[in-house]
């Protein structure tokens, strides 16, 4: 809500902290206290009452409300700060900063906006303060990302404030709250990774254990068959714990997936009576996801520009041999290996969207794709990981500046598809680097995109485990390497 303009008096400039405020006649609302309740100590009926006559003639005269910062520093609460439903306990924020949390607050109703969301999940976890403020914690590290590469100090106190209060929660083992409990936990462990390799590895393996024993007790007493809520808390929960088990961003923060058996694990979770999947989404169509049923039929269907759609042809002929590479059942012969070296030249000499005169000059959907094709060939030929390649070639500043000339906030359209490869490998390479608080965003948000908004969840899945045999191909030939 707007906000009291206090001034010192200015016969004493240098008034004494213990010294009261006046008030000044520019306000638009009486004052408020800090639970959200009138404060009867600091204002007058008299007061009150030419609030009143102030919107009276403002509303007449068709003036919009103009909110007044405040000229002194002064604490925002969580209860009288843009919090209609008092369900957030009292939290002292930056005084520097004031209206930050009400940003969080807005933010995080626009980018988890799905019709899952608001439908099944937002009535219930916006009147629990525990699932709230893990919320707000997503919310915080995403608008980190839009601004800069590091983390500002209000997502650590939000942080902090979570896990104090999932430890109060804890403490209670009724079904509503093991899972409320699970879901801010989750929340907690999504947002460790952006502290880096050593400390964050280390923060999401504490918060991972944590919930994987409270998804089993949530198992044990069948909640997600009975609960809606528990249900789609747990498909997203599962959703961004598969990245995990492929390896991404970092192999060693999960149990490795069985790629053979995961897309049968993992029906039940996917898979039920309020939702299933019917056809392939040809949005999700990528080198590294192929739905079509007709073999016959345009592979990238939303792809109109030529050289976008050679440069992902390619790269999908690229990457079908690769997986084939890595099977045990399959032998390269000479034809194919020749091949491969064809397309793989193919890519590194596709040419740049910064040339002009070009049909792709300007595009930087395709400049996007054409960086990580680039990226993954190399690491292919050099033997090394992603993160590695693109620390030799600077490709992270590049495919950075590439993305943010993009239409990410909008998914690219009907192309979801191809920027989800981009930024599964993008976040990958970029762990540990400035640039991956960009990726890690961007990677959260279309997850949670793929979870609630589409029902086509193999096209989530399998993108995830073709790069996880990739990323074992590449180990085993730098392995091969190194001996």
């Amino acid at each position: 809500m707007p906000r009291l303009h206090f001034e010192r008096d200015p016969r004493n400039p240098v008034a004494q902290d213990d010294e009261p405020f006046k008030i000044s006649n520019k306000f638009e609302f009486v004052l408020m206290g800090a639970k959200g309740g009138l404060d009867s100590g600091g204002i007058s009926q008299i007061r009150a009452h030419t609030t009143r006559e102030l919107h009276k003639s403002r509303r007449k005269k068709n003036q919009a409300l103009q909110p007044i910062k405040p000229t002194t520093a002064v604490n925002l609460y969580f209860g009288s700060s843009f919090d209609a439903l008092h369900a957030l306990p009292q939290l002292h924020l930056e005084a520097g900063k004031p209206g930050s949390l009400d940003e969080i607050k807005r933010e995080v109703f626009s980018i988890f906006d799905q019709d899952a969301m608001k439908e099944i999940i937002w009535p219930v976890g916006t009147k629990d303060p525990t699932f709230l403020t893990g919320m707000l914690l997503m919310s915080s590290v995403h608008l980190d990302s839009m601004r800069s590469d590091t983390q500002t100090s209000i997502t650590t106190t939000l942080k902090l404030e979570a896990i104090a209060l999932v430890r109060k929660r804890i403490r209670d083992a009724t079904p509503n709250s093991i899972i409320v409990a699970l879901s801010a936990i989750a929340c907690l462990a999504v947002c460790a990774l952006p502290r880096g390799e050593t400390d964050g590895r280390a923060e999401y393996l504490m918060h991972r254990k944590a919930y994987m024993l409270l998804i089993k007790e949530a198992m044990r007493l069948n909640l997600y068959l009975e609960s809606r809520f528990c249900k789609e808390t747990l498909r997203i929960i599962t959703m961004i714990a598969i990245a995990r088990r492929c390896g991404m961003p970092i192999s060693g923060l999960a149990p490795p997936a069985n790629s053979a058996t995961l897309l049968k694990e993992m029906e039940f979770i996917f898979e039920d009576q309020w939702k299933s999947r019917i056809e392939p989404d040809l949005s999700l169509f990528s080198p590294l996801y192929d739905g079509r049923i007709n073999p016959l039929d345009d592979p990238f269907p939303y792809v109109e520009s030529n050289h976008l759609h050679v440069l992902l042809e390619m790269m999908q002929e690229i990457i079908t041999i690769w997986l084939r590479l890595g099977s045990s059942e399959w032998s390269a012969s000479r034809n194919a290996m020749s091949l491969l070296e064809t397309l793989q030249i193919g890519i590194l000499t596709m040419p740049s969207a910064h040339i002009p005169s070009l049909p792709c000059s300007g595009d930087y959907v395709y400049e996007c794709c054409r960086l990580i094709s680039v990226l993954m060939v190399r690491s292919f030929q050099a033997r090394c990981s992603w993160k590695t390649m693109a620390g030799r070639n600077s490709l992270l500043p590049q495919l950075r500046e590439a993305l943010q000339k993009t239409d990410v906030g909008g998914f690219w359209g009907n192309k979801l598809g191809l920027l989800y490869w981009v930024i599964l490998v993008f976040h990958s390479a970029a762990f540990g680097t400035p640039d991956y608080l960009l990726g890690h965003s961007v990677q959260t948000r279309i997850h949670f995109e793929l979870t609630y908004s589409r029902t086509d969840w193999h096209g989530a899945v399998k993108p995830m485990i073709a790069l996880k045999d990739i990323i074992l191909l590449c180990d085993d030939q730098q392995s091969v390497a190194q001996a």
